[in-house]
């Protein structure tokens, strides 16, 4: 309350009964002031633990296989939030809780899938017998 409003207040009340108002507005105002400190603290707290868990980083694959597979693959590791592919770079971007899973197990889960295609064997090509004729001449 500034000055004036509360010259008004005084004039409208008579004795003790002003000095209880007053202390009752002061106290009712620190305790709004401290609930929304408290709800900014909680929320604050909220946002650096959920955020402290997360973590981002590049994984590096072989890139033999479509990006749909490859992201497939990383997402399905447990604990893997985000997972985006660039084919350019053969880079897998995670965003995974480190609670839950490490870049190794999560590389692991990709490279299942994304495995060098395996070379078919070549059939060997029959090779036509030459066949000398003795040509008397």
């Amino acid at each position: 309350m500034n000055n004036q409003t509360e010259n008004l207040y005084f004039a409208t009340k008579t004795g003790d009964q002003n000095k209880i108002d007053i202390i009752f507005i002061r106290i009712k105002i620190i305790l709004r002031v401290m609930k929304k400190l408290m709800m900014t603290m909680l929320a604050a707290m909220m946002i650096v633990a959920a955020s402290a868990q997360q973590v981002k980083t590049n994984i590096k694959v072989n890139g033999y296989e479509s990006k749909a597979k490859i992201e497939a693959a990383a997402k399905a590791a447990p604990g893997v939030k985000q997972a985006i592919y660039n084919a350019k770079t053969k880079t897998v971007v995670v965003v995974y809780d480190k609670k839950k899973t490490a870049p190794a197990k999560i590389r692991t889960a990709v490279l299942k899938v994304d495995k060098k295609p395996v070379a078919q064997a070549k059939k060997p090509v029959a090779k036509k017998k030459v066949v000398k004729k003795n040509i008397k001449k």
